[in-house]
């Protein structure tokens, strides 16, 4: 298998690997659609957003301790949009230092023309928003 997404389509795979590290985790990750029928997004672009959303999954599950994880992806205006929010700890954005992994989703969203966008507060959970334009 060259890559999920490749063998079985964004979607999918983005599902399957929501449901997947529910299974292994017991920690719910629940994945939604809202309006999400863009076909003919490139399939480095597919792969991109994948592997977005297997690092902020994995920061989850390192640093957030969150009891729930909700992925929504969707297209509005002409712009592909996807959303990851835990209710984990959080952090204070302007204390937070960017460790390696945001700075490789953030520079692999950029290299679409994206924009990616971290929103969080101590106490109140994390949401990463990526917006790309297609």
């Amino acid at each position: 298998m060259i890559s999920p997404v490749l063998d079985v389509g964004l979607e999918e795979a983005l599902q399957s690997l929501c449901t997947d590290t529910s299974t292994l985790t017991r920690i719910p990750v629940r994945f939604s659609k809202d309006h999400f029928e863009y076909k003919g997004l490139p399939a480095d672009m597919q792969l991109m957003l994948y592997r977005v959303l297997q690092e902020q999954i994995n920061n989850i599950i390192k640093h957030a301790h969150a009891s729930e994880v909700n992925v929504k992806l969707g297209v509005a205006n002409n712009t592909l949009l996807l959303s990851i929010h835990d209710n984990g700890r959080g952090f204070n954005i302007d204390n937070k230092s960017k460790g390696v992994g945001m700075r490789n989703m953030k520079s692999r969203v950029e290299a679409y023309q994206g924009c990616f966008e971290v929103k969080s507060s101590v106490g109140k959970g994390t949401e990463v928003v990526i917006k790309i334009p297609v």
